[in-house]
């Protein structure tokens, strides 16, 4: 599993046609399969329990080395930006791409990390069925501006959008590139404006800014407003108020139907950033995926169970110790490989449930926040059995992987095993062999530690 880069089918974007060729661009992205240390969580700001969201822009060189870094975007901890800006610019990047080629020329790559302190409960944000399906039928919208680019190209479509009886509400800023350059990228520019134009129609916000110093494929910065878009890799990404991005497709319908659909789609934004704790979203804008977890953002489930792993083993070591409670202890972590295979079954089985109001992207989006969700599982289930270890809660801690559902008592005090289907599920059987069964939801390590001593202390009488 390790190494496995994240990959999902890709949601719609814009669709460029005629004679015009637009580049395919891609950013620079971190390289999985190079040494990546994650930020270590500063003292000071832990004992002060300081929080918060940092946005980092690094300029990767076409080498993939990181040639200027800076912040775009404070957590409002100047620890805290600076330990996360310190370790990610040690990373190695893939250079960007232009049409599927290596970009001769420094990229921008731009990445939000999220010192959090306390996790809750998890669960795998499962986008919405496509919302095509609920709109009228329109015709096919293509990206196919006249001989001389103007407004008027959408000027039908536009007369065609109306104020929505979907109010989203709140306050959004809409960034823009500005105008100019070669009659392509006016095609495309117009359009854009189009939809900014769609937006202002529709009337879902309380009040809308359209900002026209946008840069394409740059993040921009979150001034206070609720809604943030921007455009991508020719594609509209839209941010609720700093959180993970996801996308806001045309779904190859015209502008009113497209406005008629902005509701949903601006709500699955506000649902991605309002989950808490163990939760996973999934989204792919313009051929690159996003995983969200926890305020962070993450190109593939390998950052991400990287940086699970090195804030619970963190958390490990502030864990409060205490007198042994026994002699031997059996703890039996559930294998990677039934994790996955697990993991795989039960993506099939919501894929199955959810065929008939689903698309194929969305069902696929689904497979990938599964799997990323019980990664994580799998990584803090590692340092939980590490951290009973060192808190000496026993004399001798044993542990091993395997599968066994009922594993047996031996020579042992006690034993815990854990679900290879919920990782932080574990079972403890006590010296009288009575099975004991630990929540899978409790918010923090220590909280997890105090919830199963009471069950190992019933194997301390053997």
């Amino acid at each position: 599993m390790r190494g496995r880069v994240l990959a999902a089918a890709g949601l719609a974007g814009v669709l460029l046609q005629g004679n015009a060729h637009a580049d395919l661009r891609a950013l620079p992205t971190i390289d999985a399969s190079q040494a990546c240390r994650a930020p270590s969580y500063p003292p000071q700001a832990r004992r002060l329990e300081e929080q918060g969201t940092v946005v980092l822009r690094f300029l990767i060189g076409p080498d993939g080395a990181v040639q200027k870094s800076e912040i775009a975007s404070s957590s409002g901890y100047p620890d805290l930006d600076k330990a996360a800006l310190d370790a990610m610019q040690l990373c190695h990047f893939r250079p960007g791409q232009i049409d599927g080629r290596p970009d001769s020329n420094p990229a921008w790559a731009q990445i939000r990390y999220t010192w959090r302190l306390d996790p809750s409960n998890g669960q795998i944000i499962v986008p919405p069925a496509s919302p095509a399906a609920a709109v009228p039928a329109a015709a096919p919208f293509v990206l196919k501006c006249s001989a001389h680019p103007s407004d008027a190209d959408y000027a039908e479509q536009l007369a065609a959008v109306e104020p929505q009886a979907t109010k989203v509400g709140g306050t959004a800023r809409l960034f823009l590139p500005p105008v100019g350059g070669a009659p392509q990228t006016v095609c495309a520019e117009r359009f854009y404006r189009a939809l900014a134009e769609s937006l202002r129609r529709s009337q879902i916000f309380d009040r809308l800014d359209v900002v026209e110093t946008g840069v394409e494929e740059v993040r921009p910065r979150s001034a206070g407003e609720d809604y943030t878009l921007w455009i991508q890799g020719g594609a509209l990404a839209v941010a609720y108020r700093g959180g993970a991005r996801s996308p806001v497709n045309n779904n190859g319908q015209g502008l009113s139907a497209w406005a008629r659909s902005l509701p949903q789609h601006l709500k699955q934004a506000q649902t991605f950033q309002g989950v808490s704790g163990y939760s996973i979203s999934a989204s792919m804008i313009a051929g690159q995926p996003y995983i969200a977890y926890r305020g962070g953002e993450y190109l593939t489930t390998v950052d991400l169970v990287s940086h699970v792993r090195h804030e619970v083993e963190e958390e490990g070591r502030t864990l409060r110790q205490g007198p042994p409670m026994g002699k031997r202890l059996h703890v039996q972590l559930a294998s990677e490989a039934a994790v996955i295979t697990r993991s795989e079954a039960n993506a099939a089985k919501a894929a199955t449930y959810l065929a008939a109001a689903s698309s194929p992207a969305n069902l696929n989006l689904i497979s990938v926040s599964q799997l990323t969700l019980t990664m994580v599982g799998y990584t803090t289930a590692q340092a939980q059995a590490q951290a009973l270890r060192q808190t000496g809660i026993y004399q001798t801690i044993d542990i091993e992987e395997g599968d066994a559902a009922d594993p047996a008592l031996g020579s042992y005090d006690a034993v815990m095993w854990n679900d290879p289907g919920a990782p932080m599920k574990w079972r403890v059987k006590d010296s009288l062999g009575v099975v004991h069964e630990l929540s899978a939801t409790l918010p923090t390590l220590q909280a997890w530690l105090e919830a199963v001593r009471p069950a190992l202390a019933l194997g301390a009488g053997k």
